[in-house]
């Protein structure tokens, strides 16, 4: 059995809970170490499904604790080269510098051939612990990564975008958390990602960004570019260190022409390793609003298909990292060309692969919203025809001039968001003083909106 129980947070607060052997002094250690591991936010499923809860008495705990306790201690920080790619990136590229430059022992900076002011801007920060590297540019993000891997000379590796920025914290904080990381038996196999915040609010903690240096880690992909030991995948842990992103607003990725670049390289990616779920994703989903959207549909689902001649449902889906999020992209996909039955499946395959989840509850509410606007229309037309067809008056009913119907006719309009013809029915009821609660309500609407 691997040692990741020792890291697990969750398993460790269950031996607390769920034992009365334990002395003071062993509660004090236990719980110090699970406020020491507290910054993993994530483990890796291929690691924490071998954990088996039988498998450790509490006394195999503590006396491994006791020996990591002891072994952080004795060991010095580690120290951290950060790595940053840069091409044209003098709208941000101080600011990323400035918020690494002391947590960080050397900053390895490879230019892919920069035409603004980003290398005077380096240059004019005058650290001599940046160090700047030129490379001509192959359309290969890897190759870039790995050509600055090759040029740092830490122990540890950090790789951070040129539009992202770290969040302000004390100097070792880094370095204290890889300290405690390296610890592990699995390090030269593992990479840990941050927790990088986009501009739109749009959290992610699986992105690669940390592994050990002299390791056979090393980048693959032209784009979208990911660490791996050859054709394995490296196990990962996410961290509480926070990065900041801006490089995907909409003004930035025109001006970049990012789209554009990134879906050649997919494309070229999709050639390489046609197997391979993760590039189709990113295509589709980079390309969501450049791709026809039949061919989009087409595609994906023969891509994660089991058995391209059966009815695609949650038994004939292919069980890969990457099928939840095409699923989701199929989802949208459908959504868009107005096919609710089939954007209503996915729904229910997506929440077979992950019960609960929010984007499921997402497609199949707005989809009820859809069909229940579609009622509200026919109801429009069908109470206009129905006021067209009576309209002389009917004595005894709640209004004898019929009314009461216009006042339907107001609110199904407000409701099919017509609303300059609902104020005019609204301000016509209003005149002849008729008298309804309902009426009052969507006049406080009205008084509302025109506020804003």
């Amino acid at each position: 059995m691997n040692d990741i129980v020792y890291y697990n947070s969750d398993y460790l607060e269950r031996i607390t809970r769920g034992s009365f052997k334990f002395e003071y002094n062993d509660l004090v250690l236990l719980n110090r170490w699970v406020d020491n591991i507290s910054f993993i936010l994530e483990i890796d499923k291929r690691l924490t499904n071998l954990i088996e809860p039988e498998d450790l008495s509490v006394g195999d705990v503590l006396k491994k604790i006791s020996f990591l306790f002891e072994d952080i201690e004795q060991t010095p920080n580690p120290t951290l080269s950060a790595i940053i790619i840069v091409k044209d990136e003098e709208r941000c590229i101080k600011r990323c510098i400035d918020s690494i430059i002391n947590s960080v022992d050397e900053i390895i900076i490879v230019d892919t051939g920069s035409t603004d002011s980003t290398l005077d801007i380096i240059k004019g920060i005058g650290n001599h612990n940046i160090i700047i590297h030129n490379m001509i540019w192959i359309d290969d993000f890897s190759h870039a990564r790995n050509f600055a891997k090759s040029k740092a000379s830490k122990d540890w590796l950090m790789f951070i975008d040129a539009d992202e920025y770290l969040e302000a914290i004390d100097d070792n904080e880094i370095k204290d958390k890889l300290c405690i990381l390296q610890t592990m038996s699995i390090k030269d196999e593992m990479v840990v990602c941050p927790f990088i915040s986009n501009h739109n609010g749009y959290n992610i903690k699986t992105v690669r960004r940390f592994f050990l240096n002299n390791t056979d880690i090393n980048y693959f992909g032209l784009v979208h570019e990911e660490p791996r030991i050859y054709d394995f995948l490296p196990y990962y842990i996410s961290i509480d260190v926070k990065f900041f992103h801006d490089g995907y607003m909409d003004e930035i990725v025109k001006s970049k022409r990012k789209t554009e670049r990134n879906l050649y390289l997919l494309n070229r990616m999709m050639l390489l390793e046609s197997n391979n779920l993760r590039w189709k994703f990113f295509y589709y989903r980079d390309g969501i609003d450049n791709i026809d959207l039949l061919d989009a549909e087409v595609e994906i689902k023969s891509a994660i298909s089991l058995n391209k001649e059966n009815d695609f449902s949650a038994d004939n889906v292919i069980d890969d990292e990457f099928t939840f999020a095409l699923l989701d992209i199929l989802a949208n996909n459908l959504f868009r060309q107005g096919k609710f039955d089939d954007a209503n499946l996915m729904a229910e395959i997506m929440n077979d692969f992950y019960p609960e989840n929010s984007n499921s509850y997402y497609y199949k509410c707005l989809i009820k919203i859809i069909r229940l606007r579609e009622e509200v229309k026919k109801l429009l037309n069908d109470t206009i025809i129905y006021r067209e067809e009576n309209i002389n008056p009917q004595y005894g009913m709640i209004h004898s001039e019929g009314y009461h119907i216009d006042l339907l006719i107001s609110i199904l309009l407000f409701e099919n968001g017509y609303i300059k013809q609902a104020v005019k029915y609204f301000t016509f009821l209003d005149g002849i003083d008729f008298k309804s609660n309902i009426l009052n309500e969507y006049k406080e609407k009205i008084r509302v909106i025109k506020s804003f």
